[in-house]
């Protein structure tokens, strides 16, 4: 099964939302392990070789201090270089947007102005769907927690899923 690296960007309890996302992906068998992460306190790095996924679980707020955090963009960025899952659901989703991962690519988060405003200005495409997946990056809004629980194990399971090529094939 695959570990997810879950990054609460809450300073306070965990939503009860955010908690039913990690409880499927453990229900399911999946390791999830949970980091907290706030303007107060840096993250340590989490290290890609260490997790299949690197997921931010946002708040609902139209605000996102920690979409500032070096230390978190640093974290989000070394998943995104190596292919490895990476999602943001809410305010998370602005988290990867300020890291770099979502310009150009479609994307999703609170449907608020000022957040929306915030995903386009850093490059993303942004889109009322919700979860979107953009190849092994996953964004979706705070009403969809769900479905956005589910696409996340799905991209695990296509990055694990054996690729062959058949040798003199055309495309």
């Amino acid at each position: 099964m695959s570990r997810i690296a879950a990054v609460s960007t809450t300073t306070s309890l965990l939503p009860k939302d955010m908690l039913d996302i990690v409880s499927f992906w453990r229900q399911a068998g999946h390791e999830t392990c949970m980091f907290l992460c706030d303007d107060q306190a840096p993250l340590a790095h989490i290290d890609p070789v260490e997790f299949d996924a690197l997921v931010v679980l946002g708040s609902s707020d139209t605000l996102c201090p920690l979409g500032y955090n070096e230390s978190l963009w640093n974290s989000v960025q070394g998943f995104d270089a190596i292919k490895k899952t990476v999602a943001g659901i809410g305010t998370g989703a602005l988290v990867l947007a300020h890291a770099g991962l979502l310009v150009g690519k479609r994307a999703t988060c609170n449907p608020t102005p000022a957040v929306i405003a915030d995903l386009k200005l850093h490059g993303a495409l942004y889109s009322n769907e919700s979860p979107v997946v953009a190849g092994w990056i996953v964004t979706a809004t705070r009403g969809g927690t769900h479905s956005f629980a589910e696409a996340v194990l799905d991209n695990l399971a296509a990055a694990k899923a054996p690729r062959f090529h058949l040798q003199g094939a055309t495309q």
